[in-house]
Protein backbone atom coordinates (compact mmCIF):
# COMPACT_ATOMS: atom_id res chain seq x y z
CA UNK A 1 0.00 0.00 0.00
CA UNK A 2 1.47 3.38 -1.04
CA UNK A 3 0.25 6.93 -1.15
CA UNK A 4 -0.39 6.48 -4.88
CA UNK A 5 -3.21 3.99 -4.34
CA UNK A 6 -4.77 4.96 -1.01
CA UNK A 7 -6.10 7.98 0.86
CA UNK A 8 -5.76 9.43 4.35
CA UNK A 9 -9.13 7.87 5.17
CA UNK A 10 -7.89 4.45 4.06
CA UNK A 11 -4.95 4.72 6.41
CA UNK A 12 -7.21 5.85 9.24
CA UNK A 13 -9.56 2.92 8.72
CA UNK A 14 -6.66 0.43 8.69
CA UNK A 15 -4.97 1.65 11.87
CA UNK A 16 -5.61 -1.74 13.47
CA UNK A 17 -3.70 -3.69 10.81
CA UNK A 18 -0.80 -4.26 13.16
CA UNK A 19 -2.47 -3.36 16.46
CA UNK A 20 -4.69 -6.05 17.94
CA UNK A 21 -8.13 -5.11 19.23
CA UNK A 22 -6.89 -5.68 22.76
CA UNK A 23 -4.57 -2.70 22.44
CA UNK A 24 -7.05 -0.18 21.08
CA UNK A 25 -8.08 2.80 23.19
CA UNK A 26 -11.47 2.72 24.90
CA UNK A 27 -13.00 6.11 25.52
CA UNK A 28 -14.51 6.87 28.90
CA UNK A 29 -17.80 8.64 29.31
CA UNK A 30 -18.46 12.09 30.84
CA UNK A 31 -20.94 10.96 33.51
CA UNK A 32 -19.84 11.67 37.10
CA UNK A 33 -18.64 8.63 39.00
CA UNK A 34 -16.87 7.89 42.27
CA UNK A 35 -13.07 7.66 41.85
CA UNK A 36 -10.73 6.09 44.43
CA UNK A 37 -7.00 5.39 44.60
CA UNK A 38 -5.63 2.92 47.15
CA UNK A 39 -2.19 1.54 47.96
CA UNK A 40 -1.12 -1.66 49.69
CA UNK A 41 2.16 -3.50 50.27
CA UNK A 42 2.60 -6.24 47.65
CA UNK A 43 3.26 -9.83 48.61
CA UNK A 44 4.38 -11.14 45.23
CA UNK A 45 6.11 -14.45 44.70
CA UNK A 46 7.59 -14.79 41.25
CA UNK A 47 6.87 -12.42 38.38
CA UNK A 48 4.92 -9.27 39.25
CA UNK A 49 3.44 -9.23 35.73
CA UNK A 50 2.20 -12.81 36.13
CA UNK A 51 0.55 -11.73 39.38
CA UNK A 52 -1.23 -8.88 37.60
CA UNK A 53 -2.35 -11.23 34.82
CA UNK A 54 -3.87 -13.46 37.52
CA UNK A 55 -5.70 -10.44 38.99
CA UNK A 56 -7.03 -9.65 35.51
CA UNK A 57 -8.43 -13.17 35.20
CA UNK A 58 -10.15 -12.85 38.59
CA UNK A 59 -11.77 -9.56 37.59
CA UNK A 60 -13.30 -11.32 34.59
CA UNK A 61 -14.61 -14.01 36.94
CA UNK A 62 -16.23 -13.95 40.36
CA UNK A 63 -14.21 -10.93 41.54
CA UNK A 64 -15.68 -8.63 38.90
CA UNK A 65 -18.01 -5.78 39.96
CA UNK A 66 -20.47 -4.57 37.28
CA UNK A 67 -19.85 -0.94 36.30
CA UNK A 68 -16.43 -0.79 37.96
CA UNK A 69 -13.36 0.12 35.92
CA UNK A 70 -9.82 0.11 37.20
CA UNK A 71 -6.07 0.12 36.77
CA UNK A 72 -3.50 -1.60 38.96
CA UNK A 73 0.18 -0.73 39.26
CA UNK A 74 3.09 -2.60 40.82
CA UNK A 75 5.98 -0.35 41.84
CA UNK A 76 8.54 -0.32 44.64
CA UNK A 77 7.10 -3.39 46.36
CA UNK A 78 3.60 -1.86 46.49
CA UNK A 79 0.33 -2.09 44.60
CA UNK A 80 -1.58 1.03 43.54
CA UNK A 81 -5.23 0.49 42.60
CA UNK A 82 -7.24 3.19 40.81
CA UNK A 83 -10.97 2.43 40.44
CA UNK A 84 -13.96 4.32 39.09
CA UNK A 85 -17.66 3.60 38.91
CA UNK A 86 -21.09 4.20 40.44
CA UNK A 87 -20.99 4.69 44.19
CA UNK A 88 -22.52 1.25 44.84
CA UNK A 89 -19.88 -0.45 42.69
CA UNK A 90 -17.05 1.36 44.47
CA UNK A 91 -18.52 0.49 47.86
CA UNK A 92 -18.65 -3.16 46.81
CA UNK A 93 -14.97 -2.99 45.85
CA UNK A 94 -14.12 -1.53 49.24
CA UNK A 95 -15.63 -4.46 51.13
CA UNK A 96 -13.10 -6.75 52.86
CA UNK A 97 -12.13 -9.75 50.77
CA UNK A 98 -10.76 -13.18 51.52
CA UNK A 99 -8.21 -12.50 48.78
CA UNK A 100 -6.61 -9.82 50.97
CA UNK A 101 -3.79 -12.28 51.85
CA UNK A 102 -2.22 -11.45 48.47
CA UNK A 103 -1.43 -7.96 49.72
CA UNK A 104 -1.39 -5.94 52.90
CA UNK A 105 -4.20 -3.80 54.23
CA UNK A 106 -5.10 -1.20 51.57
CA UNK A 107 -4.96 2.48 52.40
CA UNK A 108 -7.34 4.92 50.76
CA UNK A 109 -5.32 7.82 49.33
CA UNK A 110 -7.89 9.62 47.19
CA UNK A 111 -11.67 9.69 46.86
CA UNK A 112 -13.65 12.09 44.69
CA UNK A 113 -16.59 12.39 42.33
CA UNK A 114 -16.00 13.48 38.74
CA UNK A 115 -15.75 12.37 35.11
CA UNK A 116 -14.73 8.80 34.43
CA UNK A 117 -11.24 8.42 32.97
CA UNK A 118 -10.91 4.62 32.99
CA UNK A 119 -13.11 2.41 30.85
CA UNK A 120 -11.62 -1.09 31.17
CA UNK A 121 -12.33 -3.55 34.01
CA UNK A 122 -8.64 -3.70 34.93
CA UNK A 123 -5.69 -2.24 33.01
CA UNK A 124 -2.26 -3.39 34.19
CA UNK A 125 1.00 -1.51 34.67
CA UNK A 126 4.44 -2.08 36.18
CA UNK A 127 7.14 0.50 36.87
CA UNK A 128 10.52 -1.21 37.13
CA UNK A 129 12.27 1.26 39.39
CA UNK A 130 14.45 -0.15 42.22
CA UNK A 131 12.88 1.96 44.93
CA UNK A 132 13.01 0.48 48.40
CA UNK A 133 9.58 -0.12 49.97
CA UNK A 134 10.50 2.23 52.82
CA UNK A 135 11.28 5.04 50.37
CA UNK A 136 8.00 4.37 48.56
CA UNK A 137 6.19 4.56 51.91
CA UNK A 138 7.65 8.06 52.40
CA UNK A 139 6.38 8.99 48.96
CA UNK A 140 2.93 7.74 49.92
CA UNK A 141 2.77 10.23 52.79
CA UNK A 142 3.70 13.17 50.56
CA UNK A 143 1.18 12.19 47.87
CA UNK A 144 -1.57 11.52 50.42
CA UNK A 145 -1.12 15.01 51.88
CA UNK A 146 -1.68 16.57 48.44
CA UNK A 147 -4.29 14.09 47.18
CA UNK A 148 -7.42 16.09 48.17
CA UNK A 149 -6.38 18.83 45.72
CA UNK A 150 -5.53 16.40 42.90
CA UNK A 151 -7.42 14.47 40.26
CA UNK A 152 -7.05 10.66 40.40
CA UNK A 153 -4.94 10.59 37.25
CA UNK A 154 -2.50 13.02 38.89
CA UNK A 155 -2.26 10.77 41.93
CA UNK A 156 -1.66 7.81 39.59
CA UNK A 157 1.12 9.61 37.73
CA UNK A 158 2.80 10.61 40.99
CA UNK A 159 2.94 6.96 42.03
CA UNK A 160 3.71 5.40 38.66
CA UNK A 161 6.37 7.83 37.36
CA UNK A 162 8.75 8.75 40.20
CA UNK A 163 11.46 11.24 39.35
CA UNK A 164 14.82 9.46 39.33
CA UNK A 165 16.89 12.48 40.39
CA UNK A 166 18.08 12.71 43.99
CA UNK A 167 16.02 15.01 46.19
CA UNK A 168 13.18 15.43 43.68
CA UNK A 169 9.76 16.28 45.12
CA UNK A 170 7.20 13.44 44.83
CA UNK A 171 4.78 15.58 42.80
CA UNK A 172 7.41 17.14 40.54
CA UNK A 173 6.40 17.07 36.86
CA UNK A 174 9.48 17.62 34.69
CA UNK A 175 9.34 19.24 31.28
CA UNK A 176 8.36 16.32 29.06
CA UNK A 177 9.15 15.27 25.53
CA UNK A 178 7.90 12.03 24.02
CA UNK A 179 9.80 9.91 21.51
CA UNK A 180 7.55 7.70 19.35
CA UNK A 181 8.84 5.43 16.61
CA UNK A 182 7.07 3.64 13.79
CA UNK A 183 9.54 0.74 13.84
CA UNK A 184 9.39 -1.63 16.80
CA UNK A 185 11.50 -0.66 19.81
CA UNK A 186 13.55 2.10 18.18
CA UNK A 187 12.30 4.80 20.57
CA UNK A 188 13.39 2.76 23.59
CA UNK A 189 16.75 2.05 21.97
CA UNK A 190 17.25 5.81 21.59
CA UNK A 191 16.37 6.39 25.26
CA UNK A 192 18.78 3.62 26.29
CA UNK A 193 21.64 5.26 24.41
CA UNK A 194 20.86 8.64 25.98
CA UNK A 195 20.80 7.01 29.43
CA UNK A 196 24.21 5.49 28.79
CA UNK A 197 25.55 8.78 27.43
CA UNK A 198 24.52 10.77 30.51
CA UNK A 199 24.94 7.91 33.01
CA UNK A 200 21.37 8.25 34.29
CA UNK A 201 18.97 5.37 34.94
CA UNK A 202 16.35 4.37 32.40
CA UNK A 203 13.06 3.35 34.02
CA UNK A 204 11.20 0.61 32.18
CA UNK A 205 7.43 0.31 32.25
CA UNK A 206 5.06 -2.45 31.14
CA UNK A 207 1.38 -2.12 30.25
CA UNK A 208 -1.40 -4.55 29.41
CA UNK A 209 -5.06 -4.09 28.62
CA UNK A 210 -8.04 -5.71 30.32
CA UNK A 211 -8.76 -8.34 27.70
CA UNK A 212 -7.80 -11.84 28.96
CA UNK A 213 -4.82 -13.21 27.08
CA UNK A 214 -3.66 -9.84 25.69
CA UNK A 215 0.08 -9.41 26.03
CA UNK A 216 2.02 -6.63 27.69
CA UNK A 217 3.82 -3.82 25.87
CA UNK A 218 6.74 -1.62 26.84
CA UNK A 219 7.74 1.99 27.42
CA UNK A 220 10.51 3.74 29.33
CA UNK A 221 11.52 7.16 30.62
CA UNK A 222 14.69 9.02 31.45
CA UNK A 223 15.17 12.14 33.62
CA UNK A 224 17.98 14.52 32.60
CA UNK A 225 19.07 17.52 34.73
CA UNK A 226 19.89 19.86 31.84
CA UNK A 227 21.04 23.46 32.48
CA UNK A 228 17.86 25.03 31.13
CA UNK A 229 15.37 22.66 32.76
CA UNK A 230 14.74 19.20 34.10
CA UNK A 231 13.83 17.14 31.04
CA UNK A 232 11.95 13.85 31.01
CA UNK A 233 12.27 11.79 27.84
CA UNK A 234 9.31 9.43 27.43
CA UNK A 235 10.09 6.59 25.02
CA UNK A 236 7.06 4.65 23.81
CA UNK A 237 7.12 1.58 21.59
CA UNK A 238 4.79 1.50 18.61
CA UNK A 239 2.44 -1.04 20.18
CA UNK A 240 2.46 0.61 23.60
CA UNK A 241 1.29 3.92 22.16
CA UNK A 242 -2.27 2.60 21.81
CA UNK A 243 -2.59 1.87 25.55
CA UNK A 244 -4.80 4.36 27.46
CA UNK A 245 -2.47 4.45 30.48
CA UNK A 246 0.37 5.44 28.15
CA UNK A 247 -1.79 8.32 26.95
CA UNK A 248 -2.09 9.49 30.55
CA UNK A 249 1.72 9.71 30.68
CA UNK A 250 1.85 11.67 27.44
CA UNK A 251 -0.65 14.37 28.41
CA UNK A 252 2.05 16.67 29.78
CA UNK A 253 4.46 16.22 26.88
CA UNK A 254 5.15 19.61 25.34
CA UNK A 255 6.95 18.07 22.37
CA UNK A 256 6.45 14.92 20.32
CA UNK A 257 9.42 13.61 18.38
CA UNK A 258 8.30 11.05 15.82
CA UNK A 259 10.90 8.71 14.35
CA UNK A 260 9.62 7.15 11.13
CA UNK A 261 11.43 4.60 9.02
CA UNK A 262 11.09 3.64 5.38
CA UNK A 263 7.90 1.55 5.72
CA UNK A 264 5.09 3.91 4.81
CA UNK A 265 2.26 1.82 6.25
CA UNK A 266 3.83 1.65 9.70
CA UNK A 267 4.67 5.34 9.57
CA UNK A 268 1.07 6.17 8.76
CA UNK A 269 -0.25 3.88 11.49
CA UNK A 270 1.78 5.93 13.96
CA UNK A 271 0.62 9.21 12.42
CA UNK A 272 -3.05 8.20 12.56
CA UNK A 273 -2.70 7.18 16.20
CA UNK A 274 -0.96 10.44 17.12
CA UNK A 275 -3.61 12.55 15.35
CA UNK A 276 -6.42 10.66 17.07
CA UNK A 277 -4.79 10.98 20.49
CA UNK A 278 -4.19 14.72 20.12
CA UNK A 279 -7.76 15.25 18.96
CA UNK A 280 -9.30 13.36 21.90
CA UNK A 281 -7.02 14.92 24.50
CA UNK A 282 -7.27 18.43 22.97
CA UNK A 283 -3.49 18.84 23.11
CA UNK A 284 -1.28 21.05 20.93
CA UNK A 285 2.34 20.02 21.45
CA UNK A 286 5.23 20.87 19.17
CA UNK A 287 5.79 18.05 16.66
CA UNK A 288 9.18 17.13 15.25
CA UNK A 289 9.24 14.50 12.50
CA UNK A 290 12.52 12.67 11.90
CA UNK A 291 12.25 10.61 8.72
CA UNK A 292 14.78 8.32 7.09
CA UNK A 293 12.90 8.56 3.78
CA UNK A 294 12.15 12.08 2.43
CA UNK A 295 9.08 10.79 0.57
CA UNK A 296 7.63 9.02 3.61
CA UNK A 297 8.44 11.97 5.83
CA UNK A 298 6.77 14.46 3.50
CA UNK A 299 3.61 12.35 3.25
CA UNK A 300 3.36 11.77 7.02
CA UNK A 301 4.04 15.44 7.81
CA UNK A 302 1.31 16.53 5.39
CA UNK A 303 -1.15 14.11 6.94
CA UNK A 304 -0.40 15.37 10.47
CA UNK A 305 -0.72 19.02 9.44
CA UNK A 306 -4.08 18.36 7.79
CA UNK A 307 -5.47 16.28 10.65
CA UNK A 308 -4.22 18.28 13.63
CA UNK A 309 -3.81 21.81 12.31
CA UNK A 310 -0.40 21.90 13.99
CA UNK A 311 2.97 22.88 12.58
CA UNK A 312 5.22 19.89 11.94
CA UNK A 313 8.98 20.38 11.68
CA UNK A 314 10.81 17.92 9.45
CA UNK A 315 14.31 16.49 9.76
CA UNK A 316 15.68 14.04 7.21
CA UNK A 317 18.06 11.19 7.90
CA UNK A 318 19.00 9.29 11.04
CA UNK A 319 20.51 11.81 13.49
CA UNK A 320 23.15 10.88 16.01
CA UNK A 321 22.52 11.02 19.73
CA UNK A 322 23.83 14.57 20.15
CA UNK A 323 21.64 15.93 17.35
CA UNK A 324 18.66 13.96 18.57
CA UNK A 325 19.03 15.35 22.09
CA UNK A 326 19.14 18.85 20.59
CA UNK A 327 15.89 18.09 18.77
CA UNK A 328 14.28 16.85 21.98
CA UNK A 329 15.22 20.14 23.62
CA UNK A 330 13.66 22.09 20.77
CA UNK A 331 16.84 23.08 18.98
CA UNK A 332 18.18 21.97 15.63
CA UNK A 333 21.73 22.65 16.69
CA UNK A 334 23.86 19.51 17.10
Amino acid sequence: MTRDDTTDEDFASTLALDLGDEDMVYLAGPEPVTRIVRVAPAQVQGSAMDGLFAARRRVHGSAGVPGLSGAVLHVGGWFVLWQEGPQAAVQAALQPSQRRQRYGTPRLIHRSVGPRTLAEPLALSITQWPEKPERFAERIEAIAAAAPQLQPQQVWRAFSEPCTLAGARPLLIPQRVAVLASDGQRSIEVARRLADRFDHPLVYRRFAGARPGSRDVGAAYLDLPLPAALLRVLAVSRRAFAHPLVHESLRHAGRLTLLVGTQETRAMELAVGVAAFLGRADLRPAIELVAESPDVGSFVAGFLRNRTGLAVSEVEGRPGDAQLLALLMGSRAA
